[in-house]
């Protein structure tokens, strides 16, 4: 619900703040809402296919779609084409591949770090 929040406050707040990164936030929320039990494996296995997929996407799909360069502007936002694209691949922090870092996130905050042996062993 909180991820649907910050996606419909961010959109709202874009026409005052075109930067705005609320709206990416909530779409990072809700996805992340459906790995919460996940295991470590697949949160590890999803994040290399998110880092993995964004190079393969600037192969098919042009970066510069939508933008207007000169001044920061992004031509077709508030269609579904230009939203979805702006979102998921060519925005600010777009979901890929940004979401890799949350992805990791959420495995490395499910390490046993109290315990000296594997913290050293993780971190070194």
């Amino acid at each position: 619900m909180r991820g649907i929040l910050l996606l419909c406050l961010g959109l709202l707040y874009l026409p005052v703040w075109p930067a705005d990164i609320l709206h990416f936030y909530g779409c990072y929320f809700i996805l992340a809402s459906w790995l919460l039990f996940a295991s470590h494996r697949t949160l590890l296995t999803l994040c290399a296919v998110v880092v993995s997929t964004f190079p393969a996407l600037l192969l098919i799909i042009d970066y510069s779609k939508g933008w207007h360069w000169e001044t920061l502007t992004y031509l077709d936002l508030w269609t579904l084409d230009g939203l979805v694209r702006r979102i998921f691949y060519n925005g600010f922090h777009p979901v890929f591949p940004w979401f890799a870092f949350l992805l990791f996130g959420m495995w490395l905050g499910r390490q046993p770090f109290a315990q000296y042996r594997h913290a050293k062993k993780t971190l070194c």
